[in-house]
């Protein structure tokens, strides 16, 4: 019933760790090239970017989650285990298999969520 959670987690703990920051370090250097640092688009693409390095770093996390949640063969196997194996048996691609689609979508989908994010923070700093 749980098989998979240690991944879940391993993946899901640093973007909520990390999604902030790397949004605000992306903003930082957009705000060294650009004067309208607080201008809506360039909060979209800050936080588009930072979906992008998060799941370029993370990644192979869900690749093994997925492994391990969908395959009998690694069901009952420890993360390392199947890290193990896949590097093993099919190289370090592997982990990345279906990287370019999950980026795609994270671009816009990070975009809105950090616009929100920065919007409803400013609304809650007038309160």
């Amino acid at each position: 019933m749980y098989t998979g959670g240690g991944p879940s987690l391993l993946k899901a703990a640093p973007f909520a760790c990390t999604g902030v920051c790397e949004l605000h370090l992306t903003l930082t250097k957009l705000c060294v090239i650009s004067t309208y640092c607080t201008a809506n688009y360039t909060i979209k693409l800050a936080g588009g970017l930072s979906g992008a390095m998060y799941w370029t770093a993370f990644y192979p996390a869900d690749t093994v989650k997925s492994l391990q949640q969908g395959t009998q063969k690694y069901a009952n196997s420890s993360f390392i285990t199947i890290f193990r194996d896949v590097l093993k048996n099919d190289g370090f691609k592997a982990l990345y298999r279906g990287w370019g689609l999950t980026v795609t979508r994270a671009i816009p989908s990070n975009a809105v969520l950090f616009a929100t994010y920065e919007l409803v923070t400013r609304m809650l700093k007038d309160v």
